[in-house]
C-alpha cells in the first residue's frame, strides 16, 4: 500500500529478510540488509519517475523480537541459545546503517508489529 503526500511517499509492506543477512556477523548483515533495502526502494522510485528518486528514504521496520528469534532458530539459521543475540545484533546493524532507518522490536505477540505499524493499541 502506498500513500503519496507533499514530497513524501508512505509505503506499508510486510517483508522478511533473506537468510543470507543473518549468517556470519548479524550486525554486518543488518547493515547490508538496510543498504540493499534502500537501493531497492530507490530503484522502485526511479521506475515510477517524476523526480521521486531524489526524496529521502525513511524506513521503520517492526518485528516481534521473540518471534523473529524463534523463526531463526526453527529455520536453523541460529541456535536457540544464540537467536536472541542474532536478532539484537541484526537490528542494531540495520538501525545504524542509515540515520533514517530504525528497526523496532515490539515485544511478544504476532499482531504487535501490525498494531504498531497501523498505530493501534493491542
Amino acid at each position: 500500500m502506498s500513500l503519496y503526500c507533499h514530497q513524501r511517499i508512505l509505503m506499508y509492506t510486510r517483508f522478511q529478510f533473506d537468510d543470507k543477512y543473518y549468517h556470519d556477523d548479524p550486525a554486518d548483515g543488518g547493515e547490508r540488509a538496510a543498504i540493499d533495502l534502500r537501493a531497492a526502494v530507490r530503484q522502485h522510485l526511479q521506475s515510477i519517475g517524476g523526480g521521486l528518486a531524489g526524496l529521502p528514504i525513511m524506513v521503520k521496520a517492526f518485528a516481534s523480537g521473540e518471534g523473529l528469534a524463534y523463526l531463526l532458530s526453527k529455520a536453523g539459521i541460529a541456535s536457540q541459545g544464540q537467536s536472541q543475540d542474532v536478532v539484537s545484533r541484526f537490528t542494531r546493524g540495520f538501525s545504524q546503517a542509515d540515520d533514517m532507518f530504525d528497526f523496532v522490536l515490539v515485544g511478544k505477540g504476532k499482531d504487535r508489529a501490525d498494531h504498531k505499524l497501523m498505530g493501534k493499541s493491542p
